[in-house]
Order: structure tokens, then sequence, then C-alpha cells
């Protein structure tokens, strides 16, 4: 069976390494030069453990440390309010949890992908597909073409695959009202120590994670009107924009951000599709289901790598169903509610001094968010929902 995989990020390479292990010989064609190097901290847990753990990944994801010990928020004086110490929500998770960038699991999985003999293509990027019912013809874009019994889009929330096989994005793409910016920083006169620091005020907010001695980790988020693409050399002038007057380090941080250096920025979009395949074209990951986990937890098997697996004729794991999804947010949101110690910020704003609170109560007062009411959750609880 021949199998084209567009993408080669995070949903790409793990169909990769599992249709590898089937036997069946994957093509893995990616657009961009080589393997990123930014993008989201995040922290990892739950289903996602699940799936590395099935894997035999999570020896790798252990091995990936960063100087973080303490969650906190702050006010605009730098003085932490709230804390979380990673160490007790690690134990209450049974330290099946790390912090880890968007590209270290890239980079776990390209190495194990490789190790299996899988084939990925960087500079690579399909130009059209013809499917006749009995197979998909694809014409790249250096003009070369070949024939695949499937092709599956991994290739993110804007997706070709899916522009090609189902029409323009715009038809089923939702904003959901913000945008996220990543980039790092040299950290020195920071103060970030060994915590990891948010700062929150109306409609932006600044998180900051220290990488190593010497680099930090920025994340930015803010509401905005949808811009759609926002051109490289735009990305730092918006930033500023958005985030004047903004305070604690914002103003430092910006004007210390080198223009030439990769920012991420893009928005928070939701990709909500009526199906997620067409003929012998499938979709998984960002390309079918959304940036943020808020809608479409309940259909998350049939668009996970294992699901295309078994769409394949391969057998299906039950990797991602939702009773331990919610069983990971529940322990989440007990540990928050037993680990985080808040305090007063009087000199600042009720919308500035008390954001996690607010969150905490949000998180446990719906610990199984319905995927309609996900639109009503206060930012910070969303936030905390969807880590």
């Amino acid at each position: 069976m021949r199998v084209l995989i567009s993408g080669g990020g995070i949903a790409g390479l793990t169909l990769a390494i599992l249709l590898k292990q089937q036997g069946i010989e994957p093509t893995v064609v990616e657009r961009e030069p080589g393997l990123g190097a930014t993008g989201y901290m995040m922290d990892f847990f739950g289903t996602g453990w699940d799936v590395a753990e099935r894997m035999g990944l999570t020896g790798a994801l252990r091995v990936v440390r960063y100087p973080i010990e303490r969650m906190e928020f702050v006010a605009s004086d730098g003085k932490p309010y709230c804390t979380a110490p990673i160490e007790r929500m690690r134990a209450a998770l049974d330290h099946k949890y790390v912090y880890l960038r968007w590209s270290d699991l890239e980079k776990i999985l390209f190495d194990r992908a490789c190790t299996a003999g899988v084939k990925v293509h960087f500079g690579a990027s399909i130009e059209s597909l013809n499917d006749d019912g009995t197979c998909v013809r694809a014409r790249f874009a250096d003009q070369t073409a070949a024939e695949f019994d499937l092709v599956v889009g991994a290739d993110g929330v804007h997706s070709n695959v899916r522009a090609l096989a189902f029409g323009p994005e715009q038809q089923f793409a939702r904003y959901l009202g913000y945008y996220a910016a990543a980039f790092h920083f040299e950290r020195k006169g920071y103060g970030l120590g060994h915590a990891f620091k948010l700062y929150e005020e109306t409609d932006r907010t600044v998180w900051l994670h220290p990488l190593d001695a010497e680099r930090g980790d920025a994340t930015l988020v803010f509401r905005h009107t949808d811009a759609g693409h926002v051109a490289r050399e735009e990305r730092a002038p918006l930033l500023r924009a958005q985030f004047a007057g903004a305070g604690w380090v914002t103003q430092k941080l910006l004007r210390e951000l080198d223009e030439a250096q990769h920012i991420y920025l893009d928005s928070l979009t939701q990709i909500d599709m009526p199906e997620w395949h067409r003929g012998r074209v499938v979709l998984v990951g960002d390309a079918c289901g959304c940036l943020l986990d808020t809608g479409a937890r309940a259909r998350a098997p049939r668009r996970s790598p294992y699901g295309v697996c078994g769409l394949s004729g391969l057998p299906e794991a039950a990797c991602c169903d939702e009773a331990a999804r919610c069983r990971s947010l529940r322990g989440m949101a007990c540990a928050l509610g037993r680990l985080v110690e808040v305090r007063a910020a009087p000199r600042d704003p009720p919308d500035v001094q008390r954001p996690l609170a607010a969150a905490r109560h949000e998180v446990l007062r719906h610990r199984e968010y319905p995927a309609k009411r996900l639109s009503a959750v206060p930012f910070p609880a969303l936030m905390l929902y969807i880590s």
C-alpha cells in the first residue's frame, strides 16, 4: 500500500511511524526546508502521554528538561500573586507530565521516524491531486508526479491538501478572536529564575518560560480582528502596537525583540468540517480538527493517526477515548484546586488581580466542558482547560 503524507509535523510523523510498524511504506513531504526550531511551549500530559506511551516515546520525553520549577501569575510590578509548584502538579498526574516545546516533540518523532526507516522529504509540497477512484495521482511543486493508494493531509490548520481536495479554508474556518505569537529572547534582566511566569491584562497576555541559563521563550496572545495571514516583516510592529502600554516586562521584551529572528504568529482558528475524508484523501490533526481543542473532542478518535490506521484496514487503537481525556482534565483541575496559592495584588485592577483564581473556579465548576459552552468560558480558564 502506497501512502503519501503531506506534513512532517506531529500528526504526520506519528502516522508515518504507525504505518511503518504495520509494514506500510509511507512517504512524507514537508514544505519547510527542515525541522522547526520555534513554537509554543506546552505542558504535555493526558491523552497525548497515553499515545506516546503506546509508541514507546516516554523515555525521550522525560529527557527533555527545562529549568521550570513553578508556575507564577505576576502583577504589573512582577510580584507573584498565584503560584503552582510544577513538581506537585507532576506528582498529582502520576509523573506523566512534562514541559516541552512543539519543536521538541517534532524532533523526538522525527528521530523515531528516521530510525524506523521513514522517508521524509523537506522542501516539497503537493501542487495537485487527481483521485480516479483506484488511486490518487499527486503532482508536486517540482513537477514530478507519483501515484498513491491513500493521501493524508496532516499539514496543519492551513492545510494545502484540504484546499486541494475539499475547497477553500474559509468555508471550514471559525476565527476565535485571538492571535498568538512565540519567539526566543535573551533572558538576562527578566528575573525569571526557575519559574514559568504569566502576566495578564484585558484581551492580552504574556507567558515567559526559561529555556536555559541564557535564553527564554515568549508566548504572547492577544484579541484582534481577523487580519488573515500576517507577513513576517509585519509581525514585530503588530506586537508592539497591540501591547503598547502593557505592564510588567512587556515593553522591555518588545523593545529588545530582534525583528530579524523568526517570530511565529498565527490566528487561533478552529477548523470544523462535516466530513474528514473524500475518496482516497483523508485529513488528520489540525487540518480537520482545530488549533485549539475546543470542539472536536468527541470526534477526535477518527481524526487521529490511529484512526487513519483503522481506515487503512489496520487495527485501530483506542488511544484518544473521551473518558481518558476527561480523566486527565479532572486530574489537572483537582491538582490546580489543591496546589495553587493565590495572593492578592491590590494595586492592580480586578481583571489583572485574580485571573487564575477565576480560572480555577471555572475549571473546577466545569470539569467537563460541553463543546458548545466553551465560547462562554473566560479566557484564562480556557487557557488552563486546553493546556
